[in-house]
C-alpha cells in the first residue's frame, strides 16, 4: 500500500503542476551469489516503476557485498 506524501505537495508559488499519484508501482528484483569456503560474494539490482506522473526517472538500486568466514 502507498500511503499519502506530504512531501508532492507543491507550495501555492511552484510553477510545476501537482503530480498525480500511480495507482500501481511494480517492482523488479534479481540477484546472484558465488559462494565458496572462505566467503561470499552478493550481487541484487532492484528497479521500481514511477510513483506519480511526471516523476523523471524509475528508481534504481542495488547492493554488491563482499564477505568472508571467520572461524
Amino acid at each position: 500500500a502507498v500511503a499519502r506524501s506530504r512531501l508532492l505537495e507543491r507550495r501555492d508559488d511552484d510553477p510545476l503542476a501537482q503530480p498525480g499519484l500511480e495507482r500501481r508501482v511494480h517492482r523488479v528484483a534479481a540477484g546472484v551469489s558465488w559462494a565458496q569456503p572462505w566467503g561470499a560474494v552478493t550481487l541484487g539490482l532492484a528497479q521500481d516503476s514511477r510513483e506519480f506522473t511526471g516523476q523523471r526517472a524509475p528508481h534504481r538500486f542495488g547492493s554488491l557485498s563482499f564477505s568472508i568466514a571467520f572461524d
